[in-house]
């Protein structure tokens, strides 16, 4: 998916990924203090992105593999056994899956 821009055709997808990469897994310290979100807003900000996430799916905008990846990741499964997910990234993965 291609769109034409000043500079030549830009390519939707990676900047598709670079946007949700920025939003979701930056580190909390990059943003300024006053833009600091509470917890309840940072999980609900979150699932929003996972619904939009998984409707880009279900309309065929994004690769299905793309929503393994990211509930992989939610889910930490690839972790030692010690280590376990938040209760609000399990329930940002159910969402995702649910959606999708």
């Amino acid at each position: 998916h291609e769109c034409p821009g000043a500079f030549g055709a830009i390519s939707f997808m990676p900047t598709f990924h670079a946007a949700c990469r920025k939003e979701l897994w930056a580190p909390e310290r990059a943003l300024p203090p006053t833009a600091q979100l509470d917890p309840s807003q940072q999980f609900a900000k979150k699932l929003i992105y996972m619904r939009f996430f998984g409707l880009l799916a279900v309309r065929g905008l994004i690769h299905g593999h793309a929503i393994w990846i990211v509930s992989q990741d939610l889910l930490m499964l690839g972790a030692p056994e010690t280590v376990f997910p938040s209760q609000n990234d399990v329930e940002c993965s159910c969402e995702l899956l649910s959606v999708a």
